[in-house]
């Protein structure tokens, strides 16, 4: 009894440590001001961070690099996420001597309606346009990453003046692909919403409504008419590779598309595979 004790005791311990890690989590999926001030600035790089408040969904972004430039790459993260997915590519100095910068915290995480989930990925969109309708750039490069590659494409196809070209990695697109787990339902229980920190509830609600919301979009890919660069791991687990690279290949014509593929990386975080993306981005600045 002692030892049955005894193991209870531990186990209820790791439950409760593991669940303090996890909502200490949130500081990285939502970084405070102060601290995206003391990167750019220990980088010795330009920028700034904006808020908008009008509306019903509050919104943060950080440009950085030159700021007079209207050459501008624009990031969206995946799930949960937030501007901070792309910090290695917003403190880089090869791209930020030459472009503007930009990388959104997306609905739902960081400092932009924290909290509440916006899953229609036209809604997405729709706040990525907010954005940019504010620089009128005469050049630009949409980069998404895994749930932000659809919203990439809904805003390319939907806004297209001045886009150039459009970069996927690892997007979650096809709808026939989306797949739920075993934990998709707990975490979608009341308690767990209680214990568990908001980027995770935003990160679920997203993914249980991810296939309609994809589904809504469908005919938008057809409007696409930039180069499309899509990369991706064949051993992606979450956004499985046959049917996410099967979409594009079906949805964009096979000269506007390029398709890089390896093995290894699995469902990669966009720094990990900065030296695959760095020659595409290279390849599109140097034919600007």
């Amino acid at each position: 009894m002692k030892l049955l004790k005894w193991l209870g005791i531990i186990t209820l311990g790791l439950l409760i440590a593991l669940l303090l890690l996890i909502n200490l989590s949130a500081y990285w999926f939502r970084q405070p001001d102060k601290q995206i001030r003391k990167a750019f600035e220990k980088a010795a790089i330009d920028y700034k961070i904006h808020r908008e408040t009008s509306g019903d969904c509050p919104l943060r972004w950080v440009e950085a690099g030159n700021l007079t430039s209207d050459h501008l790459i624009f990031f969206s993260h995946g799930a949960p996420g937030g501007f901070q997915d792309f910090a290695a590519y917003m403190l880089d100095t090869t791209l930020t001597r030459t472009h503007r910068l930009i990388s959104m915290d997306r609905p739902g995480y960081g400092y932009s309606n924290y909290g509440n989930a916006q899953p229609s990925i036209v809604k997405q969109a729709e706040a990525v346009q907010r954005v940019l309708s504010r620089y009128q750039p005469s050049e630009l490069i949409v980069v998404g990453y895994s749930y932000g590659g659809p919203v990439a494409a809904a805003y390319a196809a939907r806004y297209p003046a001045s886009i150039k070209a459009l970069v996927l990695l690892a997007p979650v697109i096809a709808p026939e692909g989306e797949k739920l787990f075993w934990f998709n339902s707990v975490l979608d229980t009341r308690l767990a919403r209680w214990l568990l920190p908001k980027f995770i509830d935003v990160a679920n609600e997203e993914k249980l409504q991810h296939a309609d919301a994809l589904r809504e979009i469908a005919e938008d890919w057809k409007n696409i008419q930039v180069p499309v660069y899509h990369l991706h791991c064949e051993d992606d687990w979450i956004a499985p590779f046959a049917e996410n690279t099967g979409w594009t290949k079906r949805m964009i014509p096979e000269e506007q598309l390029e398709l890089i593929t390896w093995n290894g990386d699995s469902h990669f975080l966009p720094g990990r595979i900065k030296d695959r993306v760095d020659p595409v981005l290279q390849e599109m600045i140097r034919n600007q």
